[in-house]
């Protein structure tokens, strides 16, 4: 009777410290991120990478950012996509700057930047905040990576 007791309480014991497999089937609920990938002061090009970080499929229908660049005045950034985004989906977002003031930045080697971007989705939207550097493409004078 009292190795009966013994091995109940051992079953009872070991099936209280078992872990819970549910964590594996929950969505992933990380933030997406926003990058510039290129930029090309010559074509007046910034091509941004966004990382999508969720099981969830949306449709990205606006993707609006402010761009500061050595800390001169900011550059407003739209784009209109309708981009159908898949489960961590990185996609390439291309802005035309023609119509933008761009800072004269004297052929620097390197540029800090700030992207604050706010995308909307067809099912809500998302802040991303990014602050990074730029270098100078090798062989360049007005590429930055």
């Amino acid at each position: 009777m009292r190795i009966l007791a013994i091995v109940i309480s051992f079953i009872f014991i070991v099936s209280c410290g078992s872990s819970s497999s549910r964590r594996v089937h929950e969505k992933q609920r990380t933030p997406s991120d926003v990058q510039i990938n290129a930029l090309d002061f010559a074509n007046k090009k910034l091509e941004l990478r966004f990382e999508y970080r969720t099981y969830v499929e949306k449709t990205l229908i606006t993707m609006n950012c402010d761009l500061t660049l050595n800390k001169k005045p900011s550059i407003q950034l739209i784009k209109d996509s309708h981009l159908e985004l898949g489960a961590f989906s990185t996609e390439i977002i291309s802005f035309d700057l023609n119509s933008q003031v761009l800072p004269a930045l004297n052929k620097a080697k390197t540029i800090d930047y700030n992207l604050e971007c706010t995308a909307t989705y067809n099912k809500g939207t998302e802040y991303m905040q990014k602050t990074s550097v730029l270098h100078l493409v090798p062989a360049s004078q007005d590429k930055y990576r």
